[in-house]
């Protein structure tokens, strides 16, 4: 498994010396994005660098775990002041500081992120039905007589009949569906005792950091001195770091070692198509003090009456410290993964590019940025003439991040005239065979067309290969006239399939 952001990012480690003598150690850490820059209505082709820069120095006492009779404490931690600019050919780019961490601190930065992922689908189906049937027959009658003057009698007949019946259906149906995202994470950084202060450079170009101690001596504040050289302390100071007999520590961090990171983003926005300007450096200057207190004897040798020590305090600075990176090619770590997409450069396509009109170096990168392709011995309009020993180099630089089976690419050229030319291909270091170019231009040009294989894991297949590593590869070819007469070449496109 690799890490995607690790395909853009340069790291190094450098010891943190004076004079020979190692006082600390820092890591920096380089990310460079490509982007295109469309504010203005203008397309601007970019770079994005962050800076991840750590510094940690530690005492030059071991701290003890048992009681100690010492009446100071020497050189400790008290005062670093760090910086980190761009370096380099920085006339082709206009550049911009557009953030930088941390800000002025001397409490505790908390930040706080809530992000919750949620679905869900609800389906409801609901069916009723009923039948009834219903009948009734009631009969019913009454007789009734009676005798008066001639007999009488009353018959009464009564009958009801009913029926009915009843049907009823229903359906119910929903559908009901849920989503949400929540995010969460959080960061904090709190420095005890110690404050952190940043400012920019008079052209806002580059930040600076003042890292000082607090409490319970804000060096930062009190660190005049008298004509003598002697620093000079409020009481209230005094109070806090020594008492007439005993001696008190400083704060924490001064005691144990400091470890502390900044972090700085520009922006690079190409104005000068130059291919020296695609290359950088980053310095980071560190200035560091270190701090003593303590109590002695007076200065006449003689001892109180009541047995009490004069405190002294002083002050010594190592610096100013100089860490340099290495080149950084930003076209190079700003490239992306292959990916499913075709990774193609066409040579024939107007762009902006640096080569001149007689033989130099070129560079053109994909416009999905995955291939990087550089020329040495081209014209402008991407022909080299061969003759004798002179010779014509491309290079082309990729990434992959995944192990697929098969990969290769192809090139799309031709000759002049009728003069072969021999080409050698080189593969991270792997000689592969040379290819002989003996086609001239055609209109269908299926026979200008040259397929290279990097790698294919047919194992079953003689034609097994692998030449290719996770991370960044390099193609080498060179081209030469087969007979040193003088020879022409023209290459039209590269492609990644």
């Amino acid at each position: 498994m690799i890490i995607p952001r690790d395909l853009n990012t340069h790291f190094e480690t450098h010891d943190l010396s004076y004079h020979g003598v190692i006082v600390g150690k820092v890591w920096s850490q380089y990310e460079v994005k490509r982007y295109i820059d469309t504010r203005n209505l203008v397309a601007s082709d970019g770079y994005i660098v962050e800076c991840v820069f750590r510094v940690t120095i530690q005492p030059e006492f071991e701290f003890s775990l048992t009681p100690s009779t010492s009446s100071n404490y020497d050189r400790y931690p008290a005062i670093i002041k760090t910086s980190s600019r761009l370096n380099g050919c920085l006339t082709a780019f206009n550049t911009t500081l557009v953030d930088y961490s941390p800000k002025t601190l001397n409490v505790s930065v908390d930040i706080n992120q809530t992000k919750n992922i949620s679905s869900g689908i609800e389906v409801t189906r609901q069916h009723t039905s009923s039948h009834g049937n219903s009948k009734s027959t009631e009969l019913g009658g009454s007789i009734s007589g009676g005798y008066q003057i001639t007999p009488m009698a009353v018959v009464t007949l009564e009958g009801r009949h009913s029926w009915g019946s009843d049907h009823s259906k229903s359906d119910l149906s929903g559908n009901s569906k849920q989503s949400g995202t929540q995010f969460s994470s959080a960061a904090s950084m709190s420095i005890k005792d110690w404050g952190c202060y940043a400012s920019l450079d008079a052209t806002s170009m580059y930040p600076i950091w003042v890292w000082g101690q607090e409490y319970p001596w804000n060096i930062v504040q009190y660190k005049n001195c008298n004509e003598i050289g002697e620093l000079v302390l409020p009481p209230t100071i005094i109070s806090l770091l020594a008492d007439d007999s005993n001696i008190h520590p400083p704060s924490d961090l001064s005691l144990f070692g400091i470890d502390f990171t900044s972090t700085a983003t520009w922006t690079l926005r190409k104005k000068v198509f130059d291919r020296a300007g695609d290359t950088i450096s980053i310095r980071h200057d560190i200035d560091y003090t270190v701090a003593s207190h303590g109590l002695r004897d007076h200065l006449d040798g003689q001892t109180k009456e009541d047995g009490s020590k004069k405190f002294y305090a002083t002050m010594d600075n190592y610096g100013p410290l100089e860490c340099v990176s290495s080149p950084l090619d930003l076209a190079k770590l700003a490239l992306e993964p292959l990916s499913t997409r075709s990774a193609v450069v066409g040579f024939r396509k107007p762009r902006p590019c640096s080569v001149n009109e007689n033989k130099s170096n070129g560079r053109i990168i994909s416009d999905t940025n995955d291939l990087l392709v550089e020329t040495i011995g081209f014209s402008s309009t991407y022909e080299c003439l061969l003759e004798g020993d002179e010779h014509a180099k491309i290079a082309l630089f990729f990434k992959l991040s995944d192990s697929r089976p098969s990969l290769g690419f192809q090139i799309k050229h031709w000759i002049g005239g009728k003069t072969a030319c021999v080409m050698s291909i080189k593969v991270n270091d792997y000689k592969l065979s040379d290819r002989f170019i003996t086609t001239q231009y055609q209109s269908e040009g299926e026979d200008n067309i040259l397929l290279i294989t990097l790698r294919h894991q047919d194992f079953s297949s003689s034609n097994y290969c692998d030449f290719i590593n996770l991370g960044l590869n390099k193609v080498e070819i060179m081209l030469k006239s087969i007979s040193g007469e003088a020879c022409s070449y023209m290459v039209d496109a590269i492609g990644f399939s």
